[in-house]
């Protein structure tokens, strides 16, 4: 007798085809790959050094190693905040003396000066009960490090 077909191999399901989560370094499905990169970019954020987005026009001031003494960047930064004071009346003149005062203090190592310079400078965006807040810390701590006017 002869056989018209050859005999069928029995029924199998057709292979799936090899996932990406399926190999071995992906046991954990992509939660790996997904921490790795996040521990990536936040190093980079962390290190990342925001003086490389400045232009460097301004040299760097000389610093005091002394921290309660004022620094000639803290000096500058003092000098230049009691002469614009009384001519910043408007919301966008304090924010343009605040901006100028910032320069110089956050270059400073001289105790208060960095800190009270980033108030003024929320200050002068807000009200102008929070400019005065802001404008009477920062000159405290220009007196208190020794500023003469």
């Amino acid at each position: 007798m002869h056989q018209p077909y050859p005999p069928r191999p029995p029924h199998q399901p057709p292979q799936r085809p090899t996932r990406l989560t399926d190999r071995k370094g992906f046991r954990f499905g992509c939660l790996p790959a997904i921490v790795i990169v996040w521990l990536l970019i936040i190093g980079a954020v962390l290190t990342h050094d925001s003086d490389d987005d400045k232009p460097a026009a301004k040299p760097k001031a000389k610093t005091s190693a002394k921290p309660n003494r004022l620094d000639d960047a803290g000096q500058l930064a003092c000098t230049d905040f009691a002469r614009g004071y009384k001519a910043a009346q408007t919301q966008h003149a304090r924010i343009e003396l605040a901006d100028k005062v910032n320069e110089w203090a956050q270059q400073s190592d001289t105790d208060g000066i960095a800190d009270n310079a980033v108030v003024l400078a929320r200050g002068s965006e807000g009200s102008a009960g929070a400019w005065q807040i802001g404008a009477d810390s920062f000159a405290q701590s220009c007196l208190d490090a020794g500023w003469k006017p």
